[in-house]
């Protein structure tokens, strides 16, 4: 059992490996064309006015550039876009090489194996220490499909919840 007392990094990581999060490609159409990366960290913040966070690192070299553009997508990943999901992590590489894309009416790249989109222009950012919070207005929004089943990133492993083998608790 890890101490209640060590607070390194890899006791975070150790530790909050045991919240399920989603998998998300944050992109942009940049001056050299498109701009994405991997992201764990969404949420939805607010409703209205419809608002949705995201962290990225202090020493991505994708952010600042998505950043300076000022718009973005958010694509959502579905169960089995784990090679996407990894592509888009990587450094040094073409990440866009080979993946289907458009243009969204927003003019940021939707990812065409997304299950969802989020269009948003950057509202805000917070410092975050090692990490940044980001902040975007949400102008658009659609899904693929109904009944897309969600990749998630739990205990360092990509998973996946499948519709027939989970069930919705109500409080």
């Amino acid at each position: 059992m890890t101490s209640p007392y060590d607070i390194s990094p890899s006791s975070m990581r150790a530790v909050l490996g045991h919240f399920a999060t989603g998998l998300a490609v944050i992109t942009a159409a940049g001056p050299d064309g498109p701009i994405g990366f991997t992201c764990q960290s969404l949420t939805s913040l607010s409703l209205d006015p419809a608002l949705v966070s995201f962290n990225p690192s202090r020493n991505s070299a994708s952010w600042p550039a998505i950043r300076s553009v000022g718009r973005f997508a958010v694509n959502i990943l579905p169960a089995g876009a784990e090679a996407l999901a990894l592509r888009f992590s990587r450094k040094g590489v073409d990440r866009f090489h080979g993946v289907e894309w458009r243009l969204s009416a927003q003019g940021s790249p939707h990812l065409q194996a997304a299950a969802a989109w989020v269009d948003c222009e950057l509202h805000t950012e917070y410092d975050g220490g090692d990490h940044t919070i980001a902040v975007g207005r949400v102008n658009g929004l659609a899904t693929a499909e109904s009944g897309t089943d969600p990749l998630l990133f739990v205990y360092g492993k990509f998973a996946a919840l499948r519709q027939g083998a989970w069930q919705a608790l109500s409080a």
